[in-house]
């Protein structure tokens, strides 16, 4: 099968990693060429390029009879996810590793702890947003997946200079997340149960949509009410600077 990729980033190559080891080709697009000649001859579309570039892209090859794989977010504007109904049925999958987790009971406190080390410093509001995006996007998945879509009754950010840390409170239970890239320790765990195993969730994930083993309705319906979630936390931390 010939598939093509747009964006060869650190991330793009990753993804062209995983889809040469099951056996594919991978044609290379770059994103400032002609997107629609570029992956004419392609069965499936990859688009894994800047966040900020995910919606212009969609848009452009929207007309085409293609199954496409973009990475989260398709946008960080609640406006642009009505891109979702210009794509025919099953043809557009946003990237879902939360989906292939390992299976971790919630409790009624709950979690979510990740932390890495990264050199580069960026402005500390705009790294926030990033991390909503880079990380709470898959924790919010997986409560999705297990839960459905909760209704939080309050959100509460906690202040931090180096960090974004923030609880979603709900009926019976309490979910509390912690990002930081400035840390020497590598995490990532749900109620200290790590996430990191043997299993490459990311070869699966890719490996099912090529294979049309992922549920396409599901998945929209996550992205959209990750989506929203994720709104309303921005929202609350632009309180909490004020």
């Amino acid at each position: 099968m010939r598939i093509g990729l747009v964006g060869r980033g650190k991330w793009g190559r990753k993804i062209q990693k995983k889809i040469m080891e099951l056996g594919h080709s991978v044609k290379i697009v770059k994103k400032e060429e002609n997107l629609i000649k570029g992956i004419s001859n392609c069965n499936i579309v990859f688009i894994a390029t800047p966040d900020e570039t995910h919606y212009k892209i969609l848009r452009k090859i929207a007309i085409l009879d293609k199954r496409i794989f973009c990475e989260k977010p398709i946008s960080r504007k609640l406006k642009d996810l009505k891109i979702i109904t210009n794509f025919k049925k099953n043809k557009l999958y946003i990237s879902d590793i939360s989906n292939f987790y390992p299976n971790i009971n919630f409790k009624r406190k709950n979690l979510f702890l990740r932390t890495k080390f990264e050199s580069n410093k960026k402005n500390y509001s705009r790294k926030r947003y990033d991390f909503l995006y880079r990380f709470a996007f898959h924790d919010l998945g997986y409560i999705y997946k297990k839960l459905g879509p909760v209704k939080f009754k309050k959100i509460k950010i906690i202040e931090s200079k180096k960090n974004l840390a923030f609880t979603l409170v709900e009926k019976k239970m309490i979910f509390e997340f912690f990002y930081d890239t400035s840390s020497k320790k590598k995490i990532y765990s749900l109620n200290g149960i790590s996430f990191y195993n043997n299993k490459d969730i990311l070869k699966k994930m890719i490996k099912n949509f090529i294979n049309k083993k992922v549920d396409f309705k599901a998945n929209t319906s996550k992205v959209i009410y990750v989506s929203k979630l994720i709104n309303k936390v921005k929202k609350e931390i632009k309180k909490s600077r004020n």
